[in-house]
C-alpha cells in the first residue's frame, strides 16, 4: 500500500480513467471515504497498485477538487442532481458538505433520518417526528399542530383585558401574589370563573407541551442534537419556567422572579414556529430566508447610507426654521427611515420647499432601494418552489 508516512502520491482508477494526487492532499478531510485510510484500503488493488471505484467519472473530478481546493464543490454543469448526489454520498463528504450542496441547487436538505436501534423506540421515534410514516404518526402530527395553535391562541386571548390569570389565580397551586384589585373584586364571581377557565387552559397545554418534550427526548437516537435543536430550545424556554413557578410553594418567588418570568412569557408565542417542521413550503421560506442573507445585508448597507445622509440634508435644510422638528442629524433618522419606506406616518413633516422636495427625492431612492433585496427574495423563492414543491 502508499506510503502514507511520506506523504506519497496515490493513484486512483475510476471506471478505467486514472488519477494520480497526494495523501497529503486526501488528508484534508480525514472522516470521508478517500481522506480515511481504514475506508478506502477495501478499494486497493494490490496488483496494480491503485484504488478502485466503479464510479461515474465526471462526478470524480468534481470530488477530486473538493480535496484539492480545500472544500470548494460545484456540481458539473450537465450532470443531473440525483446521480451527483449519490456519488458525494457513496464519498461520504458529510451532510454539511450535502446541506451546501443542496442550497446551492436551490433543494431543501432534510437530512438522513437517524432511527433508534431498538426497534419500540425506532417506532414511537417514527411516529413523533415523520408524519409519512403511518396514519398513527399523522394523527399525532395533527394533534400536534392543534395544540401549537391553541397555545398561540390562549396566548394572544390572555391579553385581553380582564382574562389574562398573569401566572396562577389566587389560592390555586402555587400562588404568586396575584391578586385581583378592588375594581376587578366588583366584578364578582363571573370574572374568577374565567380567570381560573384560562388558567386551567393554560395549565394543560404547557403540561402537554412538557410531556411531548418529554418523550421526544427519552425516544431520540441523538440526545445532544436533540437538545440544541432551536426549535426544541423555545420549546423548552416556553413551558420550563412556568413549570417551576408551578411547582414552588405560594409566596416563596420573589417580584424580580416574577418579572422574569413575565420577559419569558414572549417565547411561548414563537412555538408557532415549530409549524414548519411538518411544513415543506414554509422550510422552503426558510432557506429562501438565508439564500438571501447577503442581499439583505447590502440591502441594510444602503439603507444606512441613505439615511445618513439624507438625514443630513434635511437636518441642514430645516434647521435654521425654529418650528422644524429636525433639530439634530439622529433625530431625522425616523422621518428618513419612513420616507424610504413609503410608510409615512404624518408625525413629522419638512415645513420648507426645499425640505418637502429633498424628501421627495428620498421617497423615490426608497423605492428603488426597496426593490432590489424583493427582486432577489422572488427569484430564490421561485426556484426554491419550483425545485422542492412542484
Amino acid at each position: 500500500m502508499e506510503n502514507e508516512s511520506c506523504g506519497g502520491r496515490v493513484v486512483i482508477n475510476i471506471s478505467g480513467v486514472i488519477y494520480e494526487t497526494r495523501l497529503t492532499t486526501l488528508a484534508r478531510f480525514p472522516h470521508t471515504l478517500l481522506g480515511s485510510s481504514e475506508k478506502r484500503k477495501q478499494y486497493y488493488d494490490s496488483n496494480s497498485k491503485q484504488y478502485f471505484f466503479n464510479r461515474n467519472r465526471q462526478s470524480f473530478e468534481a470530488i477530486l477538487y473538493y480535496y484539492q481546493s480545500q472544500g470548494r464543490l460545484s456540481k458539473p454543469p450537465d450532470m443531473p442532481f440525483d446521480v451527483f448526489k449519490k456519488e458525494v454520498e457513496f464519498f461520504q463528504l458529510g451532510d454539511e458538505v450535502l446541506d451546501k450542496l443542496f442550497r446551492k441547487e436551490g433543494y431543501v436538505f432534510d437530512g438522513p433520518r437517524r432511527l433508534p436501534e431498538n426497534q419500540f423506540q425506532k417506532q414511537v421515534w417514527e411516529c413523533l417526528e415523520y408524519p409519512d410514516t403511518s396514519k398513527m404518526a399523522n394523527i399525532l402530527t395533527v394533534t400536534s399542530l392543534t395544540i401549537i395553535i391553541a397555545s398561540v391562541l390562549l396566548t394572544i386571548g390572555m391579553t385581553v383585558n380582564n382574562t389574562n390569570p398573569s401566572v396562577i389565580p389566587e389560592h390555586s397551586l402555587g400562588d404568586y401574589n396575584f391578586t385581583p384589585d378592588n375594581s376587578q373584586v366588583s366584578q364578582g364571581y363571573m370574572w374568577y370563573s374565567n380567570k381560573q377557565i384560562w388558567y386551567t387552559l393554560e395549565v394543560v397545554i404547557n403540561c402537554l407541551f412538557a410531556f411531548e418534550y418529554l418523550l421526544r427526548f427519552g425516544f431520540s437516537p441523538d440526545k445532544w442534537n436533540f437538545v440544541k435543536s432551536p426549535l426544541n430550545i423555545v420549546d423548552l424556554l416556553a413551558f420550563l419556567p412556568y413549570m417551576v413557578m408551578l411547582a414552588l410553594p405560594a409566596g416563596s418567588v420573589n417580584v424580580s422572579a416574577v418579572s422574569a418570568f413575565h420577559i419569558l412569557r414572549i417565547v411561548r408565542i414563537f412555538r408557532i414556529f415549530k409549524i414548519s417542521r411538518y411544513s415543506r413550503r414554509l422550510k422552503v421560506i426558510g432557506y429562501c430566508l438565508l439564500e438571501s442573507v447577503q442581499d439583505l445585508g447590502l440591502f441594510m448597507i444602503c439603507l444606512v447610507i441613505i439615511t445618513i445622509l439624507a438625514s443630513s440634508l434635511l437636518h441642514y435644510i430645516e434647521g435654521e426654521n425654529m418650528d422644524s422638528p429636525f433639530n439634530s442629524i439622529p433625530s431625522t433618522f425616523w422621518f428618513i427611515i419612513q420616507t424610504i419606506s413609503t410608510i409615512g406616518y404624518g408625525d413629522e413633516i419638512p415645513l420648507t420647499p426645499l425640505g418637502k422636495l429633498a424628501t421627495c427625492a428620498v421617497a423615490v431612492f426608497g423605492v428603488i432601494t426597496l426593490a432590489l433585496p424583493v427582486l432577489s427574495f422572488v427569484a430564490h423563492f421561485n426556484t426554491l418552489y419550483c425545485q422542492n414543491i412542484d
